[in-house]
């Protein structure tokens, strides 16, 4: 998720740096940014998310910023937590970095929160809290026109069904998710869920819509499948007797791995 959709939250973080260290040229700049960005992304596809959140930094008061400037802080310190592994003191840096949002009435950032609080929850295997959390984001992201989010809390569904091995509901939820992302134009999020419900077939011996979706993959893939796609494609092709063909792709994936 910590890709280049994340550069409005980056123009966020340096509108309230700036207001903070009372750089109102530097802090205009960014606010001019982070506007422009959320028009684009509603022009494009309709998704409101960057819109709302430049929406409330245009609107913010400065008795506001040091709550925000906390916010950020903590939810940087989270980030820093869940990449490391350590998912019990990410979830609870992630949820004190959700009740400054609120204070702030920042929902926007607070809902994002949400997303990472649900995530920390999955690898904590504490799946009840994960789907409990998605499903009121899920929710709020419908009816607010969060596509952005609503496909990437449809993704975190399709891990939790595929966790528990319910693979109709994993496949349901990723194939919502990936509509969403080619919808959106979300590069990312379409190589990453296509590559999973091209994995989630081959294991259960669909082989023929696995190679449909990893299709999809290399579409909006320019730098080709990486090593666990062609384990995927070689394992199709040798279920399927295609001995030699499966050698090829698994030879490839080797020089990927």
């Amino acid at each position: 998720m910590i890709t280049g959709k994340l550069i409005p939250q980056q123009l966020a973080f340096l509108f309230v740096d700036s207001k903070s260290n009372r750089n109102e040229v530097k802090a205009k700049k960014a606010l001019d940014a982070l506007v422009y960005v959320g028009k684009l992304e509603e022009i494009k596809s309709g998704d409101m998310f960057w819109h709302d959140l430049a929406k409330y930094y245009a609107n913010v008061y400065g008795n506001e910023i040091a709550e925000l400037k906390n916010a950020h802080v903590l939810l940087l310190n989270a980030h820093l937590a869940y990449k490391s592994g350590n998912y019990v003191e990410a979830q609870k840096l992630f949820a004190s970095s959700k009740k400054s949002f609120d204070k702030s009435k920042n929902y926007t950032e607070s809902y994002l929160c949400d997303y990472w609080i649900g995530s920390s929850f999955f690898y904590l295997s504490q799946i009840g809290k994960n789907q409990l959390i998605f499903e009121s984001l899920a929710s709020i992201c419908e009816k607010e026109n969060y596509k952005w989010l609503l496909s990437l809390s449809y993704a975190r569904f399709r891990n939790s069904f595929s966790s528990t091995n319910q693979v109709s509901k994993a496949l349901k939820y990723a194939k919502k998710s990936l509509a969403l992302a080619i919808q959106i134009q979300d590069e990312v999020g379409i190589q990453k869920i296509s590559s999973q419900i091209a994995e989630e077939y081959q294991t259960t011996g669909r082989f023929e819509e696995s190679i449909r979706y990893l299709n999809i993959l290399l579409k909006y893939n320019q730098e080709g499948l990486k090593w666990l796609d062609y384990e995927t494609l070689s394992t199709v092709f040798y279920k399927q007797k295609f001995n030699e063909t499966a050698f090829l792709y698994a030879k490839e994936g080797l020089g990927k791995a």
